[in-house]
């Protein structure tokens, strides 16, 4: 079982129906293919986990990376899995505000560049992006 994080932005500014429509295709989806993950959306820019086998993840991407909705994919880190760190969700989803995102412990901007910088640093970036996730879900699962 592997993880993978990615983050784009919208190709255009998402409604609230749109985000419910892509919920609800997402979660369809994704629980056929034992997928589970967090999507966070906040003002045009995406990061989302997926986490499941192997080939079903890899998959799942590559339909996300050309799907028009989004731009500017970068793939944050990805790697094997032991065992799931959002296991009851087929996909966690909320949107949030400037100041709950500003909250979050190890809260970081994602822009390219400092996408492209954690890409170069390696583990000390994947642990604050993990934490920034589960910190995430920690604080909407109650």
């Amino acid at each position: 079982m592997i993880y993978l994080v990615y983050i784009s932005a919208a190709s255009y500014p998402y409604m609230d129906e749109d985000l419910k429509n892509i919920l609800l295709k997402s979660r369809q989806n994704n629980e056929a293919r034992s997928i589970t993950g967090l999507l966070l959306y906040h003002e045009g820019s995406i990061i989302q986990v997926l986490e499941g086998e192997k080939e079903q993840v890899f998959s799942i991407y590559q339909t996300i990376s050309k799907d028009p909705r989004h731009k500017g994919i970068i793939e944050l880190l990805s790697g094997e899995l032991e065992k799931r760190n959002f296991p009851d969700w087929s996909m966690g989803f909320r949107t949030i505000t400037t100041r709950e995102f500003k909250e979050l412990t190890g809260y970081t901007t994602f822009s390219s560049a400092s996408c492209k910088m954690a890409q170069k640093v390696g583990s000390d970036a994947e642990q604050e992006i993990l934490t920034l996730l589960k910190s995430f879900m920690a604080v909407n699962v109650r």
